[in-house]
């Protein structure tokens, strides 16, 4: 009896291992092991609740609540979680719950989008998805949920009202606990129900309803128990409004979304150019050139279902409100992969899916070859080059000596 293997699940499965083995390496060889300023304080908040996690005391209860105010309470809860089963330090813990939720939205993306979602998640051989995932940061647990919400909702007429207003709400409320941001997927569920009510369908927009509220009682709970805590609804001062030059704003807002729509590589804007980039910039213009020329072998408008519909409404209505808040308030974070990171990583999920769909397989067959190639290399390019320069250098150097010295000895014992 011969073992029938799923090709398309394996080449998934090798799509997952070579993210999960690159980012290993490049974190181990980084300076800091892509520790950020945010990133440690997870850290520090998931060292204090495995510490505390049996402790009853009300001091404890108030001191880890309190921080929970400042970084809501779901990422460094999963990095204790997974340091107090695996009994790793939190540092490698935070890594694993990165990886770990990676790895479920590769099952969750290959569950809602088919057989090709091996393609789609090549998306994450990027730089800023790379970055991402490297960083402990939890960008990659929020997408998760994003994804899993955005699911529920393609699927909605596949669930009873009251499971589909429970899976809702459950949702918003994860999505929220992982970043405050996530407040914005509430906005796009109210668009969802304003647009069943427009259709009369008053039974969705009535369980989406019911869904909201509950998910907006909670979040305002959590965020005045901060006020009463801390002072803050967000437990300290993070904007604020001042005045920014139009020219200014516009330059900043260019050149984060010129960044994250450049997949191989961030460009820094300095004064001496970036061969390296300006060349994989025009490597990824042409295959973009050759994504259009192909165009007559689309069978579909790009917006004909559902999938694409509401990734790109969850895409938008995050990009929007993000240029919004920045314009406001002046001290909010600058565009960068790590900020733009939920819009065009949904944008690039979007857009392969549609190349990868079923009904058009002869578009596929004329431009996957390319796209896989593009982000290869990518990959390849994100490696730690000066680490891996410099290993090759060092062993050369040791050749050359050992080479030398065994030349010198050989002349020795000739003389």
């Amino acid at each position: 009896m011969k073992l029938k293997i799923n090709k398309d699940k394996l080449l998934l499965g090798v799509v997952f291992i070579v993210i999960a083995v690159i980012t290993s390496f490049r974190v181990a060889v980084h300076p800091n092991g892509y520790l950020s300023p945010d990133s440690k304080r997870y850290i520090e908040k998931a060292e204090e609740i495995k510490k505390n996690w049996k402790e009853t005391s009300l001091s404890t209860a108030l001191r880890v609540k309190r921080d929970f105010a400042i970084w809501p309470v779901g990422y460094p809860t999963c990095i204790a979680f997974i340091s107090l089963i695996t009994t790793l330090p939190p540092f490698q813990s935070s890594k694993i719950v990165n990886l770990l939720f990676l790895g479920l939205l590769f099952i969750l993306l290959y569950k809602w989008m088919g057989e090709k979602a091996w393609f789609i998640c090549l998306s994450f051989f990027s730089y800023g998805a790379l970055e991402v995932i490297s960083y402990s940061w939890s960008e990659i647990p929020f997408m998760f949920f994003i994804f899993s919400l955005a699911f529920i909702i393609e699927n909605e007429k596949k669930y009873s009202p009251t499971y589909l207003a429970i899976l809702v709400c459950l949702s918003l409320i994860l999505i929220f606990l992982f970043r405050y941001i996530g407040l914005v997927y509430y906005i796009t569920i109210a668009i969802i129900i304003i647009r069943h009510w427009i259709r009369s369908n008053k039974t969705l927009a009535t369980i989406y309803t019911i869904a909201l509220f509950c998910a907006s009682i909670f979040a305002s709970l959590y965020l005045y128990d901060n006020k009463l805590m801390t002072g803050y609804y967000t437990g300290l001062v993070r904007v604020s409004i001042g005045h920014q030059t139009i020219l200014g704003y516009t330059k900043g807002l260019a050149q984060g979304l010129l960044n994250e729509f450049s997949v191989a590589r961030n460009h820094f804007f300095k004064e001496t150019p970036d061969l390296l980039y300006i060349l994989l910039l025009l490597i990824q213009l042409v295959l973009i050139f050759i994504t259009i020329k192909n165009k007559n072998y689309l069978k579909l408008p790009f917006l004909y279902g559902r999938k694409v519909k509401i990734l790109l409404l969850f895409a938008f209505t995050y990009l929007f409100t993000l240029i919004v808040l920045k314009g406001v308030f002046t001290h909010v974070d600058k565009f960068d992969y790590r900020m733009l990171f939920p819009f065009t990583q949904v944008v690039f999920i979007a857009l392969l899916n549609y190349i990868s769909e079923a009904r058009q397989k002869e578009y596929y067959r004329k431009c996957a070859k390319y796209i896989i190639f593009f982000m290869i290399l990518s990959l390849i390019i994100n490696l730690p080059k000066m680490y891996i320069l410099g290993k090759i250098k060092e062993s050369m150097v040791i050749s050359s000596k050992d080479y030398n010295y065994k030349t010198a000895k050989n002349g020795i014992v000739e003389k």
